[in-house]
């Protein structure tokens, strides 16, 4: 029996860490499918889950509302909504 190892073009070279692309933190409480958007968020290599919300965090995501992260977004003020069909 012959087994074969495919890489789907991964180059599996060990370079030279600050050639790596930058890592995003993400933050995901109990409840609200947190275990189910954990579960999709370890798929992804570029992301890394933290187990405590700081203010470097990419993506949170909480059962409540946390107004200290809305009160830190960007505010449009001329933006139109935008329907997709």
């Amino acid at each position: 029996m012959i087994s074969h190892n495919v890489y789907f073009n991964l180059d599996l070279k060990h370079d030279d860490i600050s050639n790596r692309p930058k890592k995003y933190k993400a933050y995901i409480a109990e409840g609200n499918n947190g275990a189910m958007i954990k579960g999709l968020i370890k798929r992804r290599f570029w992301w890394s889950i933290v187990e405590e919300r700081t203010t470097d965090c990419n993506f949170v995501w909480t059962q409540l509302k946390i107004p200290d992260i809305f009160d830190r977004q960007k505010r449009t003020m001329n933006a139109k909504p935008r329907f997709l069909n």
